[in-house]
Formats: structure tokens, C-alpha cells, sequence
């Protein structure tokens, strides 16, 4: 198969780019399908749901593709009122229509999956193909939606190569002396859909003490940073008998997929505090602190 670029006319006999190789290409602008913008969803007068304007990234698959489906506003179709006692959760949804794969038109389109009533509800599944738009918790005996409330929105769409922000952040909060071996403080898992360059920040706010005694005293302990269960960094922290908070930062490329990373603490030349919240002197630190920051794409 010959490809043409995106942007070059057709030629007579018909080769140019075709609506595979334009869906190809946006899955290389894209790192997810989700809502890209606007689609609000609120409650009505009926049991249909208002969508406002907006646009998200529909697939029916890696093999076929994203494409950019815009919503001009309006309602969903109606589904049934809650004839329970129990609240049920209703998902809202938005897929692209494909006559060339079997659709009956081509049209961008909204839908609601009803959910079933319990006193502890869980999401129903939507269509395959579907971009989940926000959940909407229906209040038992509802005959409208006017009283429906977004219980969570749909996955938002990342643009290939962005930052996706703070992905983790884990704290560890206990007040007491630490160990002489390794010691779990805090950890954090996250998935990555491609290989991505992260941060970490660890930030730790601990006071010399005497190793198996507590007394306040100089010296230094022992902190590492493991990703996937490897030592990654080692560092040694001096320590003081004031409390005092220290930040240090790791950068490393991670490929696609679930990750785990632990911050440890041991002793060094004494015995280690942990403080967070207030201390005896209502002072206020910040705990043991592990930030994960997705810095973007790499190659």
C-alpha cells in the first residue's frame, strides 16, 4: 500500500490519504481516547441527560485508530426511571459512527448506559467502542434526572509528548523513631501507556536521635529510593537535633506499563525521628513525601 500525506490532494485515480491513515495518524497524537474538552453533563426535567459541547477521542482499537468526535450539545436519549429504593449509577457516553464498519450512519453520537439500583452501586459496562464521557449517581425513586450528581468524569485525553502532571503522591505519616534496617516510609504504583521520562521528589522531615534510645542528637541515616523492587539512589542524610526537612530529586526513563516505586530509611552514624503534622512545639512538617511527576514522552 502506497501512503500519501496528510494535507495532499488526491489524484484522479483516486490515491491520496484515505480515513485509516488520517485515524492512524491521530493515534500518534494521542496518547488515549478520553474527553479532550466541554461535555458536561447535568441532570433535567426528563430522564434524559444534557451534554454540553465539547470533543473527545474515540477507537474501535488499536489497529483502526482515534478520531476527534465534536459534540455540538444536547440530551441523551432517555432511559428509565429509578423505580428503587437504592441509588444507581447511569454512565454517559460518546462514540463515533462509522457507516464503512457497519454503523448505520456516521454521525457523532451521545448515549446513556442505565446501571442497576443497590445500596452500593457499581458502574454498568458501556459499549466497546464507546469514550466514557462522567458517571451520574441517580438518588433512588427519581422520575427525573434534575437530581442526579456527577459522581466522576471520564478520562481525559493526553496529547502525545505532554506532561500528564503529578501521577503519585504518597506520604508517610507516623511520628516515632525509625529502625536500624531498611524501612518501608512510603510507595507509590502508577500504569504508564508509553515510555515516559519521570521525577521523583522525596522530601523528609526527621531529627537525630540516639540509635535505640530516642535522645535528641547529631549525626546522619540512611535513605533509598527503589524502582521496581532495584535501589535506584542512595544517599546519606545529616541529621540534627532540630528538626529539619530536606528535598531531593530523581530523574529516570520508564517504559510502559505498572511501577512501583518504595522510599526507604535506615540508620546511619545515630537513629532517625519522623515528624509530620505538629510536633510539641506545634510546629508543622511535611511527613515523609514521595512526588512522582510525568515530565513527557521520550524515544
Amino acid at each position: 500500500m502506497a501512503n500519501v500525506a496528510f494535507g495532499v490532494r488526491q489524484t484522479a485515480s483516486g490515491i491520496g490519504t484515505t480515513d485509516t491513515d488520517i485515524r492512524h495518524m491521530l493515534a500518534h497524537k494521542w496518547l488515549n481516547k478520553g474527553v479532550v474538552g466541554g461535555l458536561q453533563v447535568s441532570g433535567g426535567s426528563t430522564m434524559a441527560y444534557n451534554v454540553s459541547a465539547g470533543m473527545a477521542i474515540c477507537s474501535r482499537g488499536a489497529s483502526d485508530g482515534f478520531t476527534e468526535a465534536y459534540w455540538s450539545g444536547g440530551a441523551t436519549p432517555t432511559v428509565e426511571a429509578n423505580s428503587s429504593s437504592n441509588p444507581r449509577i447511569d454512565v454517559i457516553w460518546i462514540t463515533a459512527h462509522d457507516m464503512s464498519q457497519g454503523d448505520t450512519d456516521n454521525l457523532v453520537t451521545i448515549g446513556v448506559t442505565k446501571g442497576t439500583a443497590a445500596a452500593s452501586p457499581s458502574a454498568p459496562t458501556i459499549p466497546t467502542y464507546a469514550t466514557e464521557v462522567a458517571r451520574m449517581l441517580l438518588p433512588g425513586g427519581a422520575t427525573s434526572t434534575g437530581s442526579a450528581v456527577v459522581l466522576s468524569v471520564g478520562p481525559r485525553a493526553v496529547p502525545y509528548g505532554s506532561s500528564m502532571g503529578i501521577i503519585a503522591n504518597a506520604v508517610y505519616t507516623a511520628n516515632g523513631v525509625g529502625a536500624a534496617i531498611w524501612t518501608n516510609l512510603c510507595s507509590a504504583t502508577f500504569s504508564l501507556p508509553y515510555v515516559r521520562l519521570l521525577r521523583c521528589d522525596v522530601i523528609t522531615s526527621m531529627q537525630g536521635v540516639q540509635a535505640g534510645v530516642g535522645t535528641p542528637s547529631d549525626g546522619t541515616m540512611h535513605l533509598r529510593l527503589l524502582v521496581d523492587g532495584v535501589a535506584k539512589m542512595t544517599w546519606e542524610r545529616q541529621l540534627a537535633t532540630a528538626t529539619t526537612v530536606e528535598s531531593v530529586p530523581y530523574i529516570e526513563k520508564m517504559s510502559a506499563g505498572t511501577h512501583t516505586i518504595v522510599l526507604q530509611g535506615a540508620d546511619g552514624i545515630s537513629g532517625w525521628k519522623t515528624y509530620y503534622s505538629t510536633d510539641s512545639n506545634s510546629m508543622t512538617w511535611p511527613g515523609q513525601v514521595l512526588i512522582v511527576t510525568d515530565m513527557g514522552s521520550v524515544l
